[in-house]
Order: C-alpha cells, then structure tokens, then sequence
C-alpha cells in the first residue's frame, strides 16, 4: 500500500512538473490505472478505478477538496459510459478510458470557455479587485487584455498563503496594471472598484463557495459596498457537500486546517501565543452574484442542477 501511494504520488508531481493542472493529473493517473489493469473481471476494473481513486485522495496534493471533486466527476462519467454493460473487459475499459480522456479534454478547455462567456462583464476602464491565484479568472483578464480593454487590476494578499504574488506575477506578464494591498485594505478600497473576480476550490451544492482565505472579506466588503462578486470556475468544481459552516468547511476540508505560524514573527513569541491561520474559507451563495463557468453564466441557486446534471452526463457512452 504504502509502494503504490509513493508511485501515485511521484506520478502526480511528475504531471504537475511538465504543465499539467492538479484536476488534469488526477484525471490522467485514473486513466493510466485503467489502461494497465490486467486482471480479468468487469468487477475487479470497477474496484481498480475505487482504489486507484482513493490512493489519490491519500497523498498531499490529492487530498485537496478539488482533487476530491474532480474524482468525483471522473467516476460519475466512467459510470455513465456504459463499461458495466460490455462482454469484457477490453471494451469495458476502452469505454472508461474514452469518458476519462473526454473529461480531462473538457477540464483543458475550460479556462477558455469560462473566458468566453465571462467577457462581456468585464468592461473598458474597469477596476477589479481579486484575490490569490485562480487560472480561470487569469484567462478573463488575458481575454480583456486581448480585446484591448484597459483594465486595472487590485490583488489583496490573501494571508497566510503567498498565491496572490503569483497572480501578480502572471499580471505582469499579460502587461495588466495591478496594485497589491493588505486583507486589511479591502474595505477601505471597494468603494473605488467595479467588481470583486475571484475564482474557487470547490463550489458546494448549496452554491457556496471554498476559496482561499480572504475570498469571505472581500465578499463582505463588496455586499457592504454593493458591488458585484463574480467566481470564475470551472464545472468539474462542483461538488456534493454541504457545509453550513465555516467549522463545517475546516470537518470537510482538511487542507482548510492551519498553516504554521507567519514567519515573520520572531521565534520566542511564537511560542508563546496560538495561531489561527485557516488556508480556505466558505463564502455563503447569498455573498455571489454570479458563477462565471465553462457550462455558461450560473446562479448560485442553480447549482443543485448542474450538479445532478453532471452525475448523469454522458461524456462519452459505448
């Protein structure tokens, strides 16, 4: 056991290494164990991709709650495609490994779509405020930039993680003018901006949203303003839990737990004080204006749907 999780381990830094997103990987490692299944039952390949699925969901960048939502559509779309009704084995896992291809081609596009449907909410002048680092709100302002909108970009820090000087990073590189700001700042700056962007980890069935922690202020910070919160993300997000908390969140995510203490504090102090650091935090749906996806422009109320439709999708069906 402990062999096979190393092997899925290595394996996912190996695709992460060469470009691939996280969602990607997973997808790819499910379809690599159906390929290389040898036993000789339909019932064996099903407790393969079971298995396979939870060594994922065992190591360190597996375990995030969007690696579990990804699974989680993978396995809906093997289910779907028929490999339980096929004479054997053979077409059994060519039938799953056409619907995993299909959706680990759907996860590559969704940036693109998302930006396509996005982009005429974002106007000429606009003043949008965001926070860590979200690739689907990175192709919205690449598509701004593209169509020659002049934009200005304002990234809070989101401490304790240090995601948001990547967004920066990625800003400079598209030639976006951006401001970076203190959690601390946000309510003092909404005022000034037009819409709050920010992207997601998951998106819960109830329409709430898990981001990195800061995500929860700003949506405060914009209710309070009257702003418009806009999340761009991608389907395969979606998933089935329902957390009414942000306690909730902290029992459902793990990876939402604390980080350690911040560094720049000296080391006899940290010893002396607690620390409450979260990595995620839950925004509520009445928070959102809108979810920005690859499937089109959503309500929050209109996620339960979308999440029944992605159980019984047919990504590909034999």
């Amino acid at each position: 056991m402990a062999d096979e999780l190393d092997k899925i381990s290595v394996s996912l830094q190996k695709y992460l290494d060469e470009g691939m997103e996280g969602a990607q990987a997973a997808v790819q490692i499910m379809i690599n164990s159906v390929t290389n299944f040898t036993a000789g039952t339909i019932m064996g390949l099903e407790q393969e991709l079971g298995n396979t699925a939870e060594l994922i969901r065992s190591t360190t960048i597996g375990s995030s709650i969007e690696i579990r939502a990804c699974l989680e559509t993978f396995i809906s779309a093997a289910g779907r495609s028929g490999f339980g009704e096929q004479p054997d084995v053979g077409l059994a896992k060519k039938c799953i490994v056409s619907a995993g291809e299909a959706v680990r081609d759907s996860i590559a596009e969704s940036h693109q779509l998302i930006a396509k449907h996005a982009h005429n909410l974002i106007q000429d002048g606009s003043r949008i405020l965001t926070t860590s680092c979200s690739s689907a709100v990175e192709a919205i302002l690449a598509s701004s930039v593209a169509t020659r909108k002049d934009i200005k970009v304002y990234v809070a820090l989101g401490y304790p993680t240090r995601k948001s000087y990547e967004m920066v990073r990625n800003l400079q590189k598209l030639g976006v003018r951006s401001t970076v700001l203190p959690d601390s700042a946000v309510g003092s700056l909404v005022e000034q901006i037009d819409v709050v962007l920010v992207g997601a980890e998951a998106v819960m069935e109830n329409g709430a949203v898990v981001n990195a922690t800061g995500t929860f202020l700003l949506a405060l910070a914009a209710k309070a303003a009257g702003k418009p919160l806009y999340v761009a993300v991608e389907r395969y997000k979606f998933i089935r839990l329902y957390p009414l908390n942000q306690n909730d969140l902290r029992v459902l995510a793990p990876e939402s737990s604390e980080l350690e203490p911040i560094e720049d504090i000296e080391q006899e102090l940290k010893q002396n004080i607690d620390f409450f650091n979260p990595q995620l935090d839950l925004t509520p749906p009445e928070y959102i204006q809108m979810l920005l996806t690859d499937e089109g422009l959503l309500p929050p109320s209109a996620v339960s749907d979308t999440l029944i439709q992605k159980i019984y999708r047919n990504y590909v069906r034999c």
